[in-house]
């Protein structure tokens, strides 16, 4: 696979079909008509909100990975796998904790907050690996 560095960021270049595009692991950055076109597209983008967007995407690739690393931690915390937002996920391709559902899934009582809820019945690291999960 080409690559190319912009901002010091690597960029794929690839063709699909008739086609060119740039992409930042996974994400589709600019298309072109020819390989040229797609490139320069990419190069013309501001500076700040291209790396910007990026540091965007990585972060969001963390926060999956994250949900992933630690869905079995999760499990023997609370007693059953962390409800996925997977609308969230359809639109974004983020993996996030349902904050509803887990709600519902804790029988939070009536009146209280999830957070104070989760913090005395589970503990403030209960607590922090639900606030990364979201």
């Amino acid at each position: 696979m080409e690559t190319i560095e912009v901002h010091g960021l690597t960029f794929e270049i690839t063709q699909i079909d008739n086609e060119w595009q740039t992409g930042y692991k996974g994400a589709s950055a600019t298309r072109g008509a020819t390989q040229k076109e797609a490139i320069d597209n990419l190069q013309n983008l501001d500076k700040d909100w291209l790396v910007s967007a990026c540091a965007s995407h990585d972060g969001k690739l963390a926060k999956s990975e994250y949900f992933k690393t630690n869905e079995a931690m999760f499990k023997k915390v609370f007693g059953f796998s962390p409800p996925k937002d997977l609308l969230l996920y359809r639109v974004t391709g983020v993996l996030s904790l349902d904050v509803i559902k887990l709600d519902e899934m804790l029988h939070t009582p009536e009146g209280v907050s999830t957070k104070n809820y989760i913090e005395d019945k589970f503990g403030t690291v209960a607590m922090t690996m639900v606030e990364q999960m979201i």
